[in-house]
């Protein structure tokens, strides 16, 4: 069984039935664990988009925030309320969740057999790994840390092949230089420039996009 992500928050959209808003969250189905990456700013349109796509909040078995910031943490609080899981976030943020057990996590450490986390970079954010066999996909909020800061913090765990996610401010194309897959979202300001110097790897995101890991090189 493959890995997939499926981007459920975003700023954009690729289908018309499904809302767009600005944050950012997506579904790591993998064969062992089910994961939320992010939740975004708002719980009712989060909700929407899963249902829309057919996605069971039942099957999350946790939740991971990447940072603080209310696009990407806003829909936390009231999805444990509904769906009590357990909840994994940068050691710097405290969120307000009763009832479920919460990891503050500072290093990189393993969120289950294929699933890591990179810990906590630049004393605020953290990104998901996802170990797909020959390569990691690394799955990110914002990157404000810096794209190559959260990469460096991830190879720890084997080699980065795919980069999925929010890559403010990211300009230093050439740090994706070597990847199998590039899909940036929510707040990228340089994804012309991405799609036009790495056409081969490039994937457009939005709400829902399905990703498959390993990746198929130049697929969308």
């Amino acid at each position: 069984m493959d890995t997939t992500v499926t981007i459920i928050y975003d700023n954009t959209t690729r289908d018309p039935a499904l809302l767009a808003d600005w944050g950012f969250a997506c579904v790591v189905a993998s064969p062992e664990k089910t994961v939320l990456f992010d939740t975004g700013a708002n719980a009712t349109i989060l909700q929407r988009n899963m249902d829309h796509l057919e996605i069971d909040p039942k099957t999350i078995d946790a939740v991971f925030i990447s940072h603080a910031h209310w696009d990407h943490s806003g829909g936390l609080a009231p999805f444990v309320e509904r769906f009590p899981v357990e909840v994994y976030v940068p050691r710097s943020y405290r969120p307000d969740c009763r009832d479920v057990p919460v990891h503050r996590v500072d290093n990189p450490r393993p969120i289950s057999q294929r699933l890591f986390s990179t810990g906590e970079v630049g004393g605020m954010e953290q990104a998901l790994v996802v170990d797909y066999g020959d390569a990691c996909a690394l799955i990110v909020g914002c990157s404000h840390p810096g794209v190559a800061a959260l990469m460096e913090s991830a190879a720890v765990f084997g080699r980065v092949g795919a980069l999925i996610g929010g890559l403010h401010g990211f300009n230093q194309l050439s740090v994706l230089t070597g990847l199998d897959l590039v899909c940036p979202t929510h707040c990228t300001q340089h994804g012309d420039s991405i799609r036009m110097h790495y056409p081969g790897i490039y994937r457009a995101g939005g709400v829902g996009t399905t990703i498959r890991l390993p990746p198929v090189t130049g697929s969308d």
